[in-house]
């Protein structure tokens, strides 16, 4: 077999079979991986002046997919989901480069081999045509990264917005207030107390839980499977939906000034209570919207790694995800002792990252795992020692004991190098334990989830109600809130991004300052991931009853077309082509915006400059036109 052959077959088979071994991924995968390289072979074996480009196309396309899908198992140990397309934007490529700099030079030479070998592949008279066409039918239905993809796109949509929660949470006349400290730990969820399973890995943390009330019923459910969905479903009692896709998905929780409107959150409760409230992170604020979500939900002050870095005796003493937790937790502590001072009551919330996946970043002032030779482990027994420091240095500056500390999985263990450990107990749990001077040592086993956290938590300090979200207290002892729930309910409680107050009801304005979208009071900053657009639209865009389907960035307008579909759209764009072609006489790169049906009319577009935008009237009238008659409705005030 001539040597562009074997390279172009071996660049698209192995990498499939590493994921197949090495990560648990189908079985299917390389096998349908090899009969769509005999497809793009036989498109080769076709000549003409076209089929080597076409044929690298096509290589690429597939071992980019294949690629992407292989990635998915690696950190997740699953195929293409929301949490894959959550994270997938430019700031999450930055940190890879970061963590994983050896691993993607080698998928950036694979897809490099498999795009330039059909360049000088020749025809040897097999495959032919009929060969091609049936191994690229079966290659399509047997392709786990194209079937995952499909799978992902299709998948049933959940419901913005159906539950909302704003009681007065109030303390009792008279209540003394105490302070909060909330501690995320990255995936240290509850296996790693098994001895059994781990030794002695996380000693600290065990003895702590003993002297505690730990809750050990703690599900990790849908919608909370990753960091930023831990702190919401934590924090508002909700799962976090996702309703965009592509770089729409980060782009919303950056583009709303607060997310998740109408949501109660715990850190909402606090501050409007008066206490201080402060966030303190080792990674990248901007990294999956956290920091605009924790900005729009009660935390005053907001320390991530750009705000922490300056502080730091050693600047360049971090990892790829951000500070190294002993840097993280020393700040923190002195955070606390500062806040202690002051005197008022105070939420300190602090989110750990060493024990990030896939094996860790201990930091150096800590003990190695004595007999250990998993980096995972070391970093977890790291975080243990960490813990164990900040939690008596917390003490000794508090030593009434007024400050409730509350100890939390984010998520369960993503991909690690013990996954095939954690992957096989039968039952996985998060860790929650609330460490209280007042209270007894004692264990509440009744299920519970994310969402039971934080009325917990408010419960403790006395507020009433014990209602948030999704969620109840624990205290109660009764299972969580979510399993009285049927799954209709279930399906339907997906937080929105940007909430209903996206309606076509309101006047839409276009401020060229950001730019900005606004729907009367909301403001919506146009951005991709965090950044301005480079030739680029983005678009909101609405069904046919007047509800928020999708936030999309897109390229051009082909892309815009495909995605955008019969609906209704509004969108801010710096495309000169898209811009040519919907701009009414105006072109450029902008910035424009356009509202209405672009694709079969009528719409609306100009520049975006003071004053420009439509009244709700006008907006109205624009749907109503091109609305499609009988089987749509145009949205009206009186609507909830």
């Amino acid at each position: 077999m001539p040597f562009s052959r074997i390279v172009l077959l071996v660049a698209h088979v192995v990498p499939a079979l590493v994921a197949v071994s090495a990560w648990g991924a189908p079985m299917l995968f390389p096998l349908g991986a090899g009969l769509l390289v005999i497809a793009v072979l036989s498109v080769l074996e076709g000549g003409g002046r076209f089929a080597r480009p076409v044929g690298s196309l096509l290589s690429t396309a597939v071992v980019l997919l294949g690629t992407l899908f292989a990635a998915s198992w690696f950190g997740q140990g699953r195929g293409f989901n929301e949490r894959f397309f959550y994270h997938f934007e430019l700031r999450t490529l930055r940190t890879a480069f970061e963590v994983f700099p050896v691993e993607l030079a080698v998928a950036g030479a694979v897809v490099l081999a498999c795009g330039l070998a059909p360049l000088w592949v020749r025809p040897a008279g097999w495959p032919g045509p009929r060969v091609g066409v049936l191994s690229a039918l079966l290659g399509l239905v047997t392709w786990p990264p194209g079937l995952s993809l499909a799978e992902a796109a299709f998948a049933e949509r959940t419901l913005p917005g159906v539950v909302r929660s704003d009681p007065e949470f109030t303390l009792p006349s008279g209540r003394r207030p105490r302070n909060l400290v909330l501690v995320y730990l990255e995936g240290v969820e509850r296996s790693y107390f098994d001895s059994a399973l781990f030794g002695e890995v996380v000693p600290s943390l065990r003895r702590l839980r003993d002297e505690a009330t730990d809750f050990s019923g703690i599900e990790q459910v849908e919608g909370t499977e990753w960091t930023v969905a831990g702190l919401v479903a934590s924090q508002c009692g909700v799962p976090l939906g996702i309703e965009a896709s592509g770089f729409g998905a980060n782009s919303s929780l950056a583009a709303v000034e607060r997310p998740l409107p109408g949501y109660t959150c715990l850190g909402d409760i606090l501050l409007a209570n008066g206490f201080r409230t402060v966030f303190m992170g080792g990674a990248d604020l901007g990294f999956a919207g956290k920091g605009n979500f924790l900005a729009g939900h009660g935390f005053e002050e907001r320390l991530g790694r750009r705000q922490l870095l300056s502080r730091l005796p050693d600047p360049g003493y971090r990892h790829g995800w951000g500070l190294f937790d002993d840097s993280l937790l020393d700040l923190a502590a002195g955070r606390f002792e500062e806040l202690h001072a002051a005197g008022t009551p105070f939420l300190l919330t602090v989110l750990t990252v060493d024990t990030h996946f896939p094996r860790g970043s201990p930091s150096a002032s800590c003990r190695a795992l004595p007999g250990n030779v998993d980096p995972m482990l070391d970093a977890v027994f790291c975080t243990d020692q960490l813990i164990g420091r900040f939690v008596e240095r917390i003490r000794r500056a508090d030593p009434e004991g007024r400050s409730l500390i509350a100890i939390v999985s984010d998520h369960l263990s993503m991909r690690t190098t013990i996954s095939h450990v954690l992957e096989a107990q039968p039952e996985r749990r998060l860790s929650f334990f609330v460490l209280d001077p007042e209270q007894p040592a004692r264990e509440i086993a009744v299920r519970g989830t994310h969402f039971d956290i934080g009325p917990t938590l408010l419960e403790w300090m006395g507020f009433e109600p014990d209602r948030l979200g999704l969620g109840w207290s624990l205290l109660r002892n009764d299972p969580g809130y979510w399993f009285t729930l049927d799954d209709r309910v279930r399906r339907a409680s997906q937080a929105d991004f940007i909430g209903s107050l996206l309606r076509l009801d309101r006047p839409i304005a276009f401020e060229p300052e950001g730019p900005r979208i606004r729907f009367g009071e909301q403001s919506l900053r146009v951005n991709r991931a965090g950044r301005p657009l480079k030739k680029e639209i983005f678009v909101l865009r609405f069904d046919s009853a007047g509800e928020l389907t999708g936030l999309h960035v897109v390229a051009g307008p082909r892309q815009y077309a495909q995605t955008v579909g019969d609906d209704f759209a509004v969108a801010v764009s710096t495309s000169p082509r898209f811009n040519t072609r919907y701009g009414e006489g105006e072109a450029g790169e902008g910035p424009l915006w356009l509202v209405g049906w672009a694709q079969r009319g009528p719409y609306r577009s100009g520049r975006v400059e003071p004053g420009a935008g439509l009244s709700g009237e006008e907006v109205r009238v624009l749907f109503q036109a091109g609305a499609g008659g009988a089987r749509a409705r145009a949205p009206t005030p009186q609507e909830p």
